[in-house]
């Protein structure tokens, strides 16, 4: 997850951890943006699930999903996607994703 979803994702997955789910955090940098570079020493073949946010709720920073959803399909992962902010920067188109 990152610090930039909104409280309702995050605190979704973290709700997870007793069962014995493992969090990471993919941290956005000073710029406010979320950099792919960061988010590839955090996916491994452990990972299951990526999830974030396309867009982020306070500041609009928008995130570059199709790199994310390379990532995680690369280490066998599945992608979870909060587009709830995005509606007003452009379309979604899944396939694309």
């Amino acid at each position: 997850i990152t610090d930039m979803d909104h409280d309702a994702n995050i605190a979704t997955w973290l709700a997870l951890e007793p069962a014995g789910a493992k969090i990471k955090w993919w941290r956005m940098r000073e710029d406010g943006n979320l950099h792919v570079d960061d988010l590839e020493p955090l996916v491994s073949e452990r990972t299951r699930l990526v999830a974030c946010t396309v867009t982020a709720h306070s500041i609009g920073s928008i995130v570059d999903v199709a790199s994310v959803a390379r990532i995680a399909h690369a280490a066998g992962a599945e992608v979870f996607l909060d587009c709830v902010h995005y509606g007003p920067h452009g379309l979604m188109d899944v396939q694309a994703w």
